[in-house]
């Protein structure tokens, strides 16, 4: 199930017989909501108006919804109404609350083989009783397998047809998914037989099992070729399912078994609880608190105004980052009134974003019990950090957790970003921290924070915009580089510039050809990757161009724009890795090659191809005149290289990880961060950290069971977030050995996957709350959480929240959204936000069909902002640059 949003001012209450209670959210041919009927909760999808005004589209409309009436199966998730001729045309299907099968596996890692079998044992007689109405699937894949508490449910007849119809598409047009579809899928809709669906079926089960898709990675042309020669990887299938799999996946459909003969090799379904991996099981339990939830609040809705014909639909919060928090909690940590505050949940793509905001209730939410709690939020966007429920009202009634986002019907977009498993391995003790029900991910990072032109404060006085330096300043002292996570520690901590700023700089504005993907800076230039995998740098005081890197040499074969594959594979033209930027050299890692530039005039120094190397992993480093890069090497692991910064002479390298792994165990085995002589990376271990001069090993740490989300480096410590599925422990090693230590609680919160640490100091932990939608404040001297700020989130499927990842600068705690400063002061209540001049605000995001995946560039995502000195260079999601001095 998707994350609940608020119903929107345009969309009526009622449609047909059924009451909308939520979004779930959009695709190519509408939306999708969360509605109830006279047979309970159904999720109800409706037709955009350009679609239905498209002449014939109502009568393939009507034939779908007789495709569906026409299916009887338990396995199946039933129709239950719809109109072809209504304005706009629905149709209405059993809701199941549950992850799909593509999240389930991101989620929890390639399943049992007994799982797996019990899994084909359901889908095929769906499939059985799909051709016995009689009619073709066409659109199997994992985005269209839905998980119950008691088994698999098969949806979306968005293309199915009975054998004697026009296919739905267009005679002779493509339909299908990429990667799950048959070699006769490509040859057009006419080809396509029950055989067909047979072959998709077992597609499905293959990556149920290996976390794999069965036809490979790589661009759309490679992929499909594969499958028109039905090359599937079936190594890492365990028997008996192997041998089924790959009858089923003959190239000539005559040769494949029919779902009569399949129903007797898989075996009997399961009945009763059907027994899938704890984390799924707590993902359903989840959806189905977060859809009784938005079913009680319209019942409270109705009870309260009788009169009306459904629940109102709740509005869109007005309160903004810089808003006063609620009464009796406090601003800042260690504040002796703090109160715990419960979080909340959704998703981005590997970012960290968004969902419903329940209107007031008058009593306990179904299930949890009454308390006084505030929810709170998150960001996310791509490979960066993101929202949730928000009660409101005086009962303060916390939310369930909301669902992270999934695949919709046809038009959905996976939730991309696996759980990071770690080896099978001795689990450490931990300090469990409650926070309630957060879903994680996100794709990119986006840190630091915004500017002046017009400061005020939180009770709405305007303030003066900050004076200007005085001319003639000294240049800018503190790192000498910066990336979206602040230094190479990745602690998120950085001095208070005072009044230094770069030499020669002044307030511009400026433009990339491009979105962004990441970016890095320093007195002299910012460096950008784009979504094309091109690299753009400009001036820091002007905003000048100064040069532009393409590594990307075939596009035809890697894609021209960055892509979120239908089962969360991310796929960059030029296979390239956000820049590292350092003391007047850009190093970037992409098309094979890994090059130092000096930034000023793009001049390349040095290049080296990595021997062995295949793909690029995690970010590169540059330290200590040294440079560190995580490659994939082809067939055998994952090694680290270190590099001399000014030659390029390859200093050692390591091998982090000695196998190739499933895609659903994979991590980035790559340099996580550096401080005071040591390079620490993931290794099939947990965390190892080597000499950055020498490359010996200074240490390891212990297993950790749930693997370390975050590495940070703070103080002596190496600091590691371990997320579960209902807590989040924060360990703490030996920053010179790995050496355990003391682990550190995040005191009056409850978690689980969706905190996401992203700064550190000596006083507070700082980060995002992906379900709330929230930034928060965590005093490590034993304080409750004791910040939150409600933050906006973008709209549809996968809500994110749309600020930068705070950062801790000085004795203060800053981001920056779309249009905005934020400055979150430790020891005040107020918090300032200061309006950026010229800044774009946040977008809409554009209207395409997400079948084939998710465009990153047309994804709305949060801003890029990186502080030098005294000044901010924000980067906001379709290429616009705003550099302002930040407010004192």
């Amino acid at each position: 199930m998707a994350a609940l949003e608020p119903l929107r001012e345009t969309t009526p209450s009622r449609i047909g017989p059924y009451e909308l209670l939520a979004r779930l959210g959009s695709g190519g041919m509408g939306e999708v909501h969360l509605a109830r009927g006279p047979e309970g909760t159904v999720a109800l999808k409706t037709v955009r108006a350009s679609l239905a005004g498209e002449p014939g589209f109502r009568a393939r409309f009507r034939r779908e919804i007789a495709v569906a009436r026409s299916v009887d199966s338990p396995h199946i998730a039933r129709l239950t109404g719809g109109d072809a001729d209504a304005d706009p045309p629905w149709l209405a299907t059993e809701h199941v609350p549950g992850p799909t099968l593509a999240e389930a596996v991101r989620l929890a890692g390639p399943l049992p083989a007994a799982t797996v079998l019990a899994l084909g044992a359901h889908l095929v007689r769906a499939l059985h009783a799909v051709h016995a109405a009689p009619a073709l699937h066409r659109d199997l894949k994992p985005g269209n397998v839905l998980l119950a508490a008691d088994g698999p449910r098969l949806i979306d007849f968005g293309v199915a047809r009975a054998p004697d119809a026009t296919t739905l598409t267009g005679t002779g047009l493509m339909v299908g998914t990429p990667g799950f579809m048959s070699p006769e899928h490509l040859r057009g809709g006419r080809h396509v037989v029950a055989a067909s669906d047979v072959f998709c079926l077992a597609s499905v089960l293959c990556y149920a099992a290996t976390g794999e898709d069965p036809f490979g990675d790589g661009p759309l042309a490679a992929v499909l070729h594969r499958v028109s020669q039905a090359k599937a990887d079936l190594s890492s299938v365990p028997e008996p399912l192997r041998g089924i799999l790959a009858d089923c996946l003959r190239p000539d459909p005559a040769d494949r078994p029919g779902t009569e003969a399949l129903t007797a090799r898989f075996g009997t379904p399961r009945e009763g609880d059907f027994g899938w991996p704890r984390a799924i099981r707590e993902r359903i339990a989840s959806d189905r608190a977060a859809a009784e939830f938005a079913a009680a609040r319209g019942l409270v809705a109705a009870r309260r105004n009788p009169s009306a014909g459904s629940a109102a639909a709740p509005a869109p919060s007005s309160r903004r980052d810089g808003d006063q928090p609620p009464a009796g909690y406090p601003a800042v940590p260690g504040r002796p009134d703090a109160r715990t505050v419960a979080l909340g949940s959704a998703a981005g793509v590997e970012r960290r974003g968004g969902g419903l905001e329940p209107a007031d209730l008058a009593g306990p939410v179904p299930g949890r019990p009454d308390a006084r709690t505030v929810a709170l939020g998150s960001a996310a966007g791509v490979a960066r950090r993101g929202g949730g429920f928000e009660p409101a009202g005086p009962a303060g009634v916390m939310a369930p957790a909301a669902p992270s986002a999934h695949d919709l019907p046809t038009m959905g977009a996976p939730h991309p970003g696996a759980v990071q498993a770690s080896p099978p391995s001795r689990p450490r003790t931990a300090v469990k921290v409650g926070l309630a029900g957060l879903a994680a991910c996100a794709v990119g990072a986006a840190v630091v924070f915004g500017v002046y032109q017009g400061t005020r404060s939180d009770d709405g006085d305007a303030g003066k915009k900050p004076e200007a330096a005085a001319s003639g300043k000294a240049p800018a002292t503190g790192p000498d580089g910066v990336d979206e996570a602040g230094g190479p520690d990745r602690a998120g901590t950085l001095p208070a510039p005072g009044d230094a700023r770069p030499a020669g700089w002044h307030t511009w504005s400026g433009k990339l050809s491009k979105g962004p993907l990441g970016c890095a800076a320093d007195a002299t230039a910012l460096v950008c990757q784009l979504v094309d995998g091109s690299y753009e740098a400009v001036g820091t005081k002007d905003g000048k161009p100064l040069w532009r890197y393409d590594p990307v040499e075939r596009p035809e074969e890697t894609g021209t724009t960055a892509m979120i594959s239908p089962t969360g594979l991310i796929m960059i033209p030029g296979g390239g890795l956000p820049p590292a930027v350092r003391s007047g050299t850009a190093v970037v890692a992409a098309g094979g090659r890994v090059q130092a530039r000096d930034v000023a005039s793009g001049k390349v120094r040095w290049e080296k191809s990595p021997e062995g190397g295949g793909a690029f992993r995690g970010e590169p480093l540059v330290v200590d005149g040294r440079a560190f890069v995580g490659v994939e090497v082809s067939g055998q692991g994952y090694d680290l290289h270190a590099y001399d910064l000014s030659d390029g002479r390859e200093l050692w390298h390591k091998r982090l990880a000695s196998v190739q792994l499933a895609r659903a165990f994979r991590q980035d085995f790559a340099p996580v961060a550096a401080k005071d002589g040591i390079v620490y990376a993931r290794s099939e271990r947990g965390v190892s950290a080597y000499d950055a001069a020498t490359g010996a090993e200074r240490g390891e740490t212990e297993p950790v069971a749930g693997g370390c989300s975050e590495i940070l480096v703070q103080g002596g410590s190496v600091l590691c977030g371990e997320h579960g599925s209902d807590h989040l422990a924060v360990h703490q090693f030996d920053a010179r050995t790995l050496a355990p230590g003391a682990d550190t609680s995040l005191k009056g919160v409850t978690s689980a996957r969706g905190l996401h640490i992203t700064a550190v100091n000596d006083k507070a932990f700082v980060g995002m709350d992906t379900r709330g939608p929230a930034v928060v404040v965590n005093d490590r001297a034993g304080g409750a959480l004791t910040a939150f700020r409600p933050v906006p989130q973008s709209p549809g499927l996968g809500p994110r929240l749309l600020v930068s990842a705070p950062l801790i600068v000085g004795d203060q705690v800053l981001y920056a959204s779309n249009d905005a400063l934020h400055q979150l002061p430790f020891g005040a209540r107020k918090v300032l936000r200061t309006p950026v001049e010229g800044a774009p605000g946040d977008r809409s995001e554009p209207a395409y069909d997400k079948k084939n995946g998710v465009d990153i560039a047309k994804s709305v995502r949060a801003p890029i902002a990186l502080l030098v000195g005294g000044v901010v260079h924000i980067v906001y999601d379709q290429g616009a640059i705003r550099s302002v001095e930040l407010p004192h």
